[in-house]
């Protein structure tokens, strides 16, 4: 498996999948102008992802505002990520947070993931 990185904008958050470290970051702002078209290359990657170095794949999650069309498209993302938990992929997700409105999110993340979600309070 190769790292996967696709670089921060103005628009667009920081998304980092290192192989060595088995660290999976998205990081910024998430208001893509076509969401689709940023979201599906992440979630084709996901479904590459494998437990072959036998590590926990560790999600670090931090992002300063995120729009209701990419809320969408993140929770599927997710929700390809537990498909990959439940068959065996260790994980575990640090979520940070700045205000009401992002913790909530993340609770609503740990609705649709069975894996552990540790929410950090942070500011931006």
């Amino acid at each position: 498996m190769e790292n996967f990185i696709i670089p921060l904008t103005k628009k667009t958050p920081k998304v980092e999948f290192l192989t060595s470290t088995c660290v999976f970051t998205i990081e910024g702002r998430c208001i893509p102008s076509d969401t689709a078209a940023f979201f599906e290359p992440i979630i084709e990657f996901i479904k590459t992802i494998n437990n072959s170095q036998g590590k926990t794949i560790m999600l670090e999650f931090n992002l300063e505002y995120i729009n209701s069309t990419a809320t969408k498209w993140l929770v599927a993302s997710i929700k390809e990520l537990n498909e990959k938990y439940k068959k065996g992929v260790p994980m575990e997700m640090n979520w940070y947070y700045e205000d009401d409105d992002t913790f909530d999110f993340g609770e609503l993340l740990s609705d649709v993931a069975d894996f552990k979600i540790n929410r950090i309070k942070t500011k931006f």
